[in-house]
């Protein structure tokens, strides 16, 4: 009988590969701060904008990554797709929010 094969994960790739996952949550973020801003919203209707849909942008993604490929070979979890650069994509998004609603808002 021939003895089951270890998965190996090669490090760089995976740092890549998480590397890459944070960069698009970050533009993400840029673009649903400035639509919340622009949109007016206000209190936890941003809050509430940014967490129904960046899970969504997440969940697209993990569909795609885990259904199309062989996900434990580019990511060590599935969980990691979830919680990635959250907090900054988080801070990013505040960032972006306050500043194009005061922009508009506020200035004009």
């Amino acid at each position: 009988m021939e003895a089951p094969q270890a998965d190996l994960f090669n490090a760089s790739s995976l740092q890549y590969n998480l590397y890459m996952l944070t960069k698009t949550r970050l533009v993400a973020s840029i673009v649903l701060g400035i639509a919340a801003g622009l949109y007016g919203f206000t209190n936890l209707q941003g809050i509430g904008f940014y967490v129904v849909l960046c899970g969504l942008i997440v969940g697209l993604l993990t569909k795609v990554l885990i259904v199309k490929s062989d996900s434990p070979k580019f990511f060590r979890s599935s969980w990691s797709l979830w919680t990635e650069g959250l907090l900054s994509g988080f801070f990013t998004y505040l960032l972006f929010w306050a500043v194009s609603f005061n922009v508009v808002y506020i200035y004009f």
